[in-house]
């Protein structure tokens, strides 16, 4: 409940706070600005997205849907170089409209701007309670938009944008408020603080050439990144100085955060070990499992994952594969993994998770080659399990999961670099949901 109201008071100051920003830098020096924190933003309209009357909602006909060309206002402490903006009348942008996809399934196209390409990568979203906060990357022309949302209801939260040599942050890590920025060939990672009403940014840039895999997530208190195979987070609110609390180069994974704790997959032991950070314990081994950890997930109940063996599970090739998870707040020495259903054969590939309540959502990558391609669900009060095949030609990833619905983002196999659609499927229709 604590962390469903932090999100809630997070987004609803990110709803002023983004669109009243003011820039006041006066060089190419990254860093924090004062703003302007009375003029606040319009609310989002309730209704779902936030438009204009007369504005076509769904893309299918009438007007090509496209960004508003005024509103904008420039985004304090962003990169100067990437002339970052937020859109100061949500109601400007379009609305997404849902349609069905079968019984239990509700679509929506990816991008709610025509021509636009939802960016898969760097496209995620994370679930909290009743809410899922999700956010597309569209790039249109020469710019980027970043478009937070909140469903059930599916309003606009939030709407930035930056010319389009800059990078967005993954949000799959809990990074809904995290943005990249991108010049040349340094990399600057920057966390948005709605109390504050700035931008702060990284005191030094990641170099491409050396740190290519990155993985930015906030938690309570800070914000960090996965980069090099090294966790570095900012443990002081405003300084943007990065502290290596995991300097070995093992090859890591899965990093994830839920309140103020951090955890990640450590696969420089056999099997991998789950490990984690909080202010009181530093870095930690939170759990030695019976075998390796792919997927891992947080939720306001249960941490889950596949428990998996074989020697190549890094990529995803298991030779067994069970559902495993405990609770999500479990103490060093006295976490213990409760081994679920065995799934072998029906995941595999860069396994995707999500988890809300007692229950779990997981996918196949796309790439994997299984035959069985979809969405595998598991309540484990009930001991119930589903699984949802995925259109043919089409592959689908989990984002987000609610109490009452989750969140897929539909890949095109042949392109697989963007999503195709967003797919919301209802949790309380479980027997007959299919996606058309």
């Amino acid at each position: 409940m604590a962390e469903a109201m932090r999100w809630a008071l997070l987004v609803a100051g990110a709803t002023c706070a983004l669109t009243a920003l003011a820039c006041h830098a006066d060089s190419g020096t990254p860093g924090p600005a004062p703003v302007d924190a009375g003029v606040d933003a319009p609310p989002p309209d309730a209704s779902g997205g936030g438009h204009d009357a007369g504005v076509d909602a769904g893309g299918d006909g009438g007007s090509p849907l496209q960004p508003p060309e005024e509103g904008w206002v420039a985004v304090s402490g962003f990169y100067e170089a990437c002339q970052g903006q937020a859109l100061g009348e949500l109601a400007k942008w379009p609305a997404r409209s849902w349609v069905s996809c079968g019984p239990g399934c509700t679509a929506s196209s990816a991008s709610t701007l025509t021509g636009g390409i939802t960016e898969r990568l760097v496209s995620g979203a994370t679930g909290l309670g009743e809410h899922i906060y999700y956010r597309s990357n569209t790039r249109l022309g020469d710019w980027t938009y970043d478009e937070l949302r909140q469903l059930p209801g599916d309003e606009v939260v939030a709407v930035v944008r930056y010319k389009n040599k800059c990078l967005a942050s993954a949000i799959k890590d809990d990074a809904a408020l995290i943005f990249g920025a991108m010049d040349g060939d340094a990399d600057w990672v920057g966390v948005f603080d709605p109390a504050s009403m700035k931008m702060t940014m990284s005191a030094t840039p990641y170099l491409l050439d050396t740190e290519v895999r990155r993985k930015w997530w906030q938690f309570d208190g800070g914000w960090g990144v996965l980069a090099n195979e090294q966790i570095r987070l900012a443990l002081t609110p405003g300084d943007a100085t990065l502290t290596v609390v995991e300097p070995t180069s093992s090859y890591k994974s899965d990093g994830r955060a839920r309140g103020g704790r951090v955890c990640w997959v450590d696969w420089g032991t056999t099997p991998s070990t789950l490990r984690a950070w909080t202010s009181a314990l530093g870095t930690h081994t939170l759990l030695d499992p019976p075998a390796n950890v792919a997927g891992l997930a947080l939720g306001d109940q249960l941490a889950v994952w596949v428990s998996a063996t074989g020697t190549n599970s890094v990529i995803g090739a298991f030779d067994s594969a069970r559902l495993a998870w405990m609770p999500v707040d479990a103490s060093p020495g006295s976490a213990a993994a409760v081994l679920g259903p065995d799934v072998t054969g029906q995941i595999g590939g860069g396994v995707i998770s999500a988890t809300q309540g007692m229950r779990m959502a997981m996918t196949a990558n796309p790439s994997s080659g299984n035959k069985a391609n979809g969405t595998l669900i598991f309540d484990a009060a009930s001991s119930k399990q589903w699984f949802v095949p995925s259109p043919r030609g089409t592959g689908s990833e989990v984002l987000a999961m609610s109490a009452s619905e989750v969140l897929i983002g539909e890949v095109d196999l042949v392109t697989l670099g963007e999503y195709v659609r967003y797919l919301r499927l209802d949790l309380s229709k479980l027997d007959e949901l299919r996606i058309e």
